[in-house]
């Protein structure tokens, strides 16, 4: 994880967490969400959470995966849907219980990657999808 008071990366080498702690994009999402809802800074908004928001979503969307759940009926192993449909999951992520390493479906992780991808289309939607790349305030 990244240290503020170091300004670097602070997780040692040695220990597996650190790689693993992807609900960390998460928590920026929520920052920047609440950020901008707080403030109603639709020029900060569009210039500086825009473009994080679409390099996050982008991130999400490449964890993401489509996973179909087999059962067998009849005999026969087949695809079964998970409430109505295919399921997205994401494995392999440390959620902020830093002792469960490894976890597959983290809740924590699970619910701010769907409030990332919700807000970047959000944002989208609003702004029309342009953005100006601009990082000047």
């Amino acid at each position: 994880a990244m240290s503020p008071l170091m300004c670097r990366e602070a997780t040692p080498p040695w220990a597996s967490t650190g790689r693993y702690e992807q609900h960390i994009n998460g928590d920026i999402a929520v920052a920047l969400r609440q950020f901008a809802r707080a403030t109603g800074d639709q020029k900060w908004t569009l210039s500086r959470a825009m473009p994080l928001m679409k390099g996050l979503a982008g991130f999400w969307s490449s964890r993401a995966r489509r996973k179909t759940k087999k059962i067998e009926k009849d005999g026969k192993t087949g695809p079964s849907s998970f409430r109505g449909g295919d399921a997205w999951v994401i494995e392999g992520v440390t959620p902020p219980d830093e002792y469960a390493v490894n976890v597959n479906n983290s809740a924590y992780t699970n619910a701010v990657a769907a409030l990332a991808l919700e807000f970047a289309c959000d944002l989208f939607e609003r702004f029309n999808g342009s953005s100006s790349g601009s990082s000047s305030s």
